[in-house]
């Protein structure tokens, strides 16, 4: 392969990495370089990130992805059962171990049982819709995913309240998700007999489960983030070092650009004049712009320093993590990971992903009218 192919491949397959770097290096033109820099970054996001991406390798190079889908398979009636299940598995999980969790964990299951069954052509569709499922399912509870805990904290609402606000919403979208999910995921039945593999390596297996699970914890704030992240690393280079490799930094990078990114935005004076004023006079369609730029995350923290409307800004930014690749920077995990098979097609896999997205922030929008 020729330089100008290599860049090509490089290009193609890192797009979500460059196009986040090059907003990175311009918003440092209006925020010069300081040590405020470093208070953009969210540590412990980025090393449980890196915990549940090398304990997932692992369980994958063990083989348990491989015996779950065969599973699934053999249990699945039809083409359209499999794919339902595989979108319901995110939606319902990210309630509870939020949306980036459920994609590190169910969108490489996704992949390998849907070659399994020889429908290479559905991967792209269930992979978005399992984006759009997570990104729904996160939407009802206050540990479902960042910006909603944060709007939890800060103004702590009745349980109950919260959840009547945001119910709507992830009932119309999930129906609407769950109906295309039927209607394009076609095809005869599933083969029977199909032969479950065994995993293998199970000490690695289990030590991978149970890092796993601390990880998750750790999302959950019941421990420090730093305790899975030493365990983590000290039981790979003990066991398999060779996991520390499949670890994708492109993707930790992407986030590190743009939390440089939104950092920097947050600090430009016009712009957060310029925010206040649309959060007097549209709090729900202010954070729903807002993310399509910055994504739902930055988005929160930034206009919640201008509303005590936390109703408004709970729906706009969970609505607003749908549209644009990086609205949620779960959307950028899917694409990671879908971009490192090797027969990908970026242009299908984003123009399948807009579409999908788009829909849904329409639906979302209407439906906030309504109710």
């Amino acid at each position: 392969m020729d330089g100008g192919s290599r860049l090509g491949t490089f290009i193609r397959d890192e797009i979500a990495l460059i196009i986040c770097g090059v907003l990175a290096l311009l918003s440092m033109f209006l925020v010069p370089p300081s040590e405020d820099y470093l208070d953009y970054i969210d540590y412990p996001m980025l090393c449980i990130l890196f915990c549940l991406m090398a304990t997932v390798a692992g369980m994958a190079e063990c083989g348990l992805f491989k015996n779950i889908s065969a599973r699934l398979l053999s249990d699945a009636a039809s083409i359209r059962k499999l794919c339902l299940i595989l979108v319901a598995l995110p939606f319902f999980a990210s309630m509870a171990i939020t949306n980036d969790v459920s994609l590190i964990t169910f969108v490489p299951l996704a992949i390998v049982t849907l070659y399994s069954a020889g429908r290479k052509d559905l991967v792209i569709p269930v992979l978005v819709l399992q984006t759009i499922a997570a990104n729904l399912g996160s939407f009802m509870t206050p540990i479902g995913s960042p910006h909603n805990l944060f709007v939890y904290s800060k103004y702590d609402p009745p349980i109950l309240d919260f959840t009547m606000v945001v119910l709507p919403y992830v009932v119309v979208g999930a129906t609407v998700m769950f109906l295309a999910s039927a209607i394009f995921c076609k095809g005869d039945s599933m083969h029977e007999g199909v032969e479950i593999p065994k995993t293998t390596d199970h000490h690695i297996l289990v030590s991978m489960v149970i890092l796993f699970v601390l990880s998750v914890a750790s999302v959950a704030s019941l421990v420090p983030f730093w305790i899975p992240l030493i365990c983590t690393v000290t039981a790979i280079l003990i066991l398999k070092p060779v996991l520390l490799t499949k670890v994708d930094y492109s993707l930790l990078l992407t986030f590190v650009f743009l939390f440089i990114f939104t950092g920097n935005v947050v600090r430009i004076e016009e712009v957060s004049t310029v925010l206040g004023g649309l959060m007097d006079s549209q709090p729900l369609l202010t954070p729903v712009f807002a993310s399509q730029f910055i994504s739902n995350v930055p988005a929160a923290v930034m206009l919640s320093g201008f509303t005590t409307d936390w109703q408004s800004l709970l729906v706009g930014v969970g609505t607003g993590g749908f549209g644009t690749p990086i609205a949620s920077m779960a959307s950028l995990i899917t694409f990671r990971l879908y971009v490192r098979e090797k027969e990908h097609d970026v242009r299908r896999f984003m123009t399948v992903f807009l579409i999908g997205n788009v829909v849904m922030l329409v639906l979302l929008i209407a439906v906030s009218y309504l109710v």
